[in-house]
């Protein structure tokens, strides 16, 4: 547990305040599946798109929303993380770029811990990204 909230310190997460106004802004609740689905589209239209900067907002609030709805260790994260990292990459946000790959392999490790096989594909991901990342 402990070792959890240090990591949540160090990722410098927004805090739950500014969470809650963020998604009252956009009119989020718990129950609005159609409010993921419209993040989602509008995350990768952007990215398709090359606005970066734009896209990277989007799939963070995407992210924070599959948080809120589905839970904190939701495996569901993953799909998004994984998102949020190459355009981070792509960005040369290194900073945010660390931020997401130490909380990917965390939370593989965390979800995963009584699963090698998972957990293996899981950190074969981050050790991807990091890869690409390295190349740049």
């Amino acid at each position: 547990m402990f070792i959890g909230i240090v990591l949540i310190y160090e990722l410098n997460f927004i805090p739950a305040k500014a969470q809650a106004q963020q998604f009252s802004k956009i009119g989020f609740n718990n129950f609005s599946n159609d409010k993921l689905i419209q993040l989602q589209e509008s995350a990768e239209k952007l990215r398709l798109e090359r606005q970066l900067a734009e896209s990277a907002a989007v799939y963070q609030e995407l992210f924070l929303a599959i948080r809120a709805n589905l839970g904190l260790y939701s495996e569901q994260q993953f799909v998004v993380l994984d998102r949020l990292i190459a355009l981070e990459i792509d960005r040369k946000d290194w900073d945010r770029l660390n931020q997401h790959l130490s909380y990917q392999e965390w939370l593989s490790k965390r979800l995963y811990a009584d699963n090698p096989v998972a957990l293996s594909e899981q950190l074969q991901a981050n050790s991807r990204h990091r890869m690409r990342a390295a190349s740049y």
